[in-house]
C-alpha cells in the first residue's frame, strides 16, 4: 500500500491486562486527547488491537510516518526489545512507511515534574 498522508500518525502503545476494565481505562485516556494528528493505541499483551493491529489500521488510511509512544515507566524487556522487532516486522512489511518510536515515558524530560507535582 503506497502511503497518502505525509503528516505524522500517533500510536500510543501499552503493556494490555486481562482485565478488561484496565485495558478501557487506557483506552479513555488516549481519546482524551485532543490532536490534530491521527492517534490510535495497540497493546502488547492480553488485549486487542495488538501494536502491530494499531499500526496497520494507519497504514491502510494513508498514514506514511507513524510516531510510536510506549506507556511505559522505564526501560526494560518490552521497550528495549519487544517493541523495536514488532516495528522492524512491520518496516519489513511495510518499507514505504517511516516508523519511529519514542523512549519510556519515564525518561520524558517533564515526567520527573509530574511526579514533583503529586508530591
Amino acid at each position: 500500500m503506497s502511503p497518502k498522508n505525509p503528516s505524522e500518525a500517533i500510536t500510543f502503545v501499552a503493556h494490555g491486562s486481562g482485565l478488561e476494565g484496565a485495558n478501557k481505562f487506557v483506552l479513555g485516556l488516549i481519546n482524551q486527547l485532543a490532536s490534530d494528528k491521527p492517534i490510535n493505541l495497540g497493546f502488547l499483551e492480553m488485549a486487542e488491537p495488538s501494536l502491530t493491529q494499531a499500526l496497520s489500521a494507519h497504514i491502510q488510511n494513508g498514514e506514511a510516518n507513524i510516531r510510536v509512544i510506549p506507556l511505559f515507566l522505564a526501560p526494560g524487556k518490552h521497550t528495549l526489545q519487544d517493541i523495536p522487532a514488532i516495528i522492524t516486522n512491520v518496516a519489513i512489511k511495510f518499507p514505504d512507511i517511516q516508523l519511529s518510536v519514542d523512549t519510556c515515558i519515564g525518561t520524558h524530560p517533564d515526567f520527573l515534574g509530574l511526579l514533583q507535582a503529586l508530591l
